[in-house]
């Protein structure tokens, strides 16, 4: 409720009591002692009478207008219950903390795992090795040895046979033959050679003339071969990586004879 409307309904109530006091007071006079001759003097008297009538009827109207003015519509039941438990979830929503955003789910990587344990090298030579897994085909480009033992340079090789192999043989200005090597745009690798791997040579391990598969020692093979490559021919060689794994030293060669 507003100030204003609190001291015009004061005023009003005031005025009331006033006219309430006044009009009770003119009763006691009128019916007290000469009440009778004092009220058949006054009476008639329009002079009196008329004006008290018409002032309090006018302060009534006025009080009525200025409450129906001021005071503010009084809202029904249903209203106020409906506005108080609309206004309870509006002050909680304001009050209650924000939904964390949800956390963006960490995404593991995969890891391929090496085994622990180092694979047994082959014990016997490997018939028909491109018809294996796990086994790679390339030319040795160079070897060398220092404190970690010997490392080889491999670039991944075609065996080709048959036609394929004459007529890249052909190409290359050499006599057809049903084998050939093509190292053409091959990707180079450097690997370890592990002390125990086995190791097979076919022409260029044996005396360079005839074909006779024996194996070697991994000394042995690094001084034959040492030799070859310094007299600019470059043998091709089977491999096998500790697990299959192409990072791991090579567990196996062995020479690949191209007739």
């Amino acid at each position: 409720m507003r100030a204003g409307s609190v001291t015009d309904e004061a005023d009003s109530g005031t005025c009331c009591s006033w006219l309430l006091s006044e009009s009770h007071q003119l009763g006691e006079r009128l019916m007290s002692g000469n009440g009778f001759n004092q009220l058949t003097t006054i009476l008639p008297s329009r002079r009196v009478v008329i004006p008290a009538l018409t002032v309090a009827v006018g302060m009534g109207a006025l009080t009525g207008l200025l409450l129906g003015i001021f005071r503010p519509p009084a809202l029904p039941a249903a209203t106020v219950a409906s506005s108080t438990e609309s206004a309870g979830p509006t002050a909680a929503a304001l009050t209650s903390p924000r939904a964390s955003a949800s956390a963006t789910p960490t995404v593991t990587p995969t890891v391929r795992t090496i085994a622990a344990t180092q694979e047994a090298p082959p014990g016997q030579f490997i018939e028909s090795p491109w018809t294996k897994k796990g086994l790679e085909f390339g030319t040795l480009q160079d070897m060398g040895r220092d404190g970690n033992g010997i490392w080889l340079k491999l670039q991944r090789t075609r065996l080709l046979t048959g036609d394929a192999a004459r007529k890249y043989l052909a190409a290359q200005g050499k006599g057809p033959k049903d084998f050939a090597a093509d190292p053409t745009g091959g990707r180079v690798t450097q690997f370890r050679l592990r002390p125990d791997a086995t190791v097979f040579g076919d022409l260029w391990l044996g005396d360079g003339a005839t074909q006779q598969t024996r194996q070697y020692s991994v000394d042995e093979f690094y001084d034959i071969v040492r030799n070859v490559l310094d007299n600019g021919t470059q043998p091709t060689f089977w491999v096998r990586h500790d697990n299959g794994i192409p990072t791991l030293p090579a567990i196996y060669l062995a020479e690949q004879y191209l007739p």
